[in-house]
């Protein structure tokens, strides 16, 4: 992924079939960092 100039962006993202996560990319300290905020694995 690729930084971009805004200070956060919301992700929403399909890693494989049944697995998905949700997340926010926020600025922090000149730096695009990660926060997972949700995870889910159907079984």
């Amino acid at each position: 992924m690729r930084s971009s100039k805004k200070m956060r962006e919301e992700i929403n993202g399909i890693l494989k079939k049944g697995e998905t996560m949700e997340g926010v990319c926020e600025r922090e300290d000149g730096k695009m960092v990660f926060q997972l905020h949700r995870y889910d694995l159907d079984d």
